[in-house]
């Protein structure tokens, strides 16, 4: 089931408190020189506006584009302070999810290196004999299966 989000103010009270510094990524009040919000303990801004606190990225999103994203917005370098628009992007959960970096895709496993990938529910599995291999494979697997959205160093 979808992640139900606020519903974020209309453009144009956005536009009316809020400037967008574009090369930062930034908002800032139109009454305070100073960057909205405060960063929380995941690096993402939070911004109070009309009473309540939204996601920074969220309200680029609606600020940039004038309307309310209503689904995920993904950051893809993986910063979420770095809500500079060209950085965000409309994702479903599942390609969130394979933007992070919470694993390197593989690890050591008997006298080898097990590379594993899950798409779908579906997990792939391959085995070599170094780590190299190993990472390189989990590589190539995640740009194939997961596209524009695969996570890779």
């Amino acid at each position: 089931m979808a992640k139900a989000y606020k519903p974020l103010p209309h453009a144009s009270e956005l536009w009316e408190l809020f400037d967008y510094k574009p090369l930062t990524g930034e908002l800032v009040r139109k009454s305070d020189p100073n960057q909205a919000g405060t960063r929380n303990r995941d690096g993402y801004i939070r911004v109070m506006a009309v009473g309540s606190i939204f996601m920074a990225h969220r309200l680029v999103w609606c600020w940039v584009w004038g309307v309310d994203p209503v689904s995920r917005i993904d950051h893809k370098d993986n910063n979420p302070s770095n809500n500079r628009h060209w950085n965000l992007r409309k994702a479903t959960h599942a390609q969130n999810m394979r933007n992070r970096k919470a694993t390197r895709g593989y690890s050591r496993h008997g006298n080898g290196w097990r590379m594993c990938i899950t798409v779908d529910g579906i997990r792939h599995r391959e085995f070599f004999y170094t780590e190299e291999e190993a990472g390189a494979a989990y590589a190539e697997a995640a740009k194939r299966l997961h596209g524009e959205f695969a996570c890779v160093d």
